[in-house]
């Protein structure tokens, strides 16, 4: 979507005395707020402005210049050049060409960790099944604090003793200082 398009949907129809769920898209209709020190077409700068760093943030926007918040499908291989490059990327990654075949590996996992801890379930006292309403519910009791053993106290104190105290301003001088 061009940025003259996301501007133009966000023009009052009628007047300035349009409200501002009135001058923006459905997209962003339950985050707009009445601004107090705007009215009518000054409101549009604020709104845009609000919705562009949203829609940046979300990844539903991609500024073309920017290597942060790129489009990260921007540098991927399509069409022959995919499938020329695909067994080697597959046998790189550790996965097989076929998706059928690796769906089948991930389903058979999934389903073998979910017939495990159905089984452990009866054993578990911490762990109940409760009938409520809408359906049976699985309920967890807290879990108790656990005294730290005098060995993690004294990993800590000795990790502690080694890691030296640092003033930030001094670490970005000296970085400087080795960078220029």
């Amino acid at each position: 979507m061009k940025l003259s398009n996301i501007y133009a949907s966000c023009i009052p129809a009628a007047s300035a005395q349009v409200g501002p769920k009135r001058l923006c898209t459905e997209s962003i209709e339950g985050s707009v707020e009445e601004p107090r020190r705007f009215s009518g077409h000054d409101r549009i700068p604020a709104l845009y402005s609000r919705w562009l760093r949203r829609a940046i943030r979300q990844r539903d926007f991609f500024p073309v210049r920017s290597l942060r918040y790129a489009d990260p499908r921007k540098g991927l291989l399509s069409g022959v050049a995919w499938e020329a490059a695909r067994p080697a990327i597959c046998r790189t990654v550790g996965v097989s060409v076929s998706p059928d075949e690796e769906l089948g590996k991930l389903s058979r996992r999934l389903d073998l960790a979910y017939r495990e801890t159905a089984e452990r379930v009866p054993e578990n006292t911490a762990v109940t099944i409760v009938n409520t309403a809408a359906g049976p519910d699985l309920s967890v009791e807290r879990l108790e604090k656990i005294d730290e053993p005098a060995s993690l106290i004294a990993l800590r104190m000795a990790v502690d003793a080694r890691l030296s105290t640092l003033d930030l301003p001094e670490l970005f001088l000296e970085m400087h200082v080795r960078t220029g």
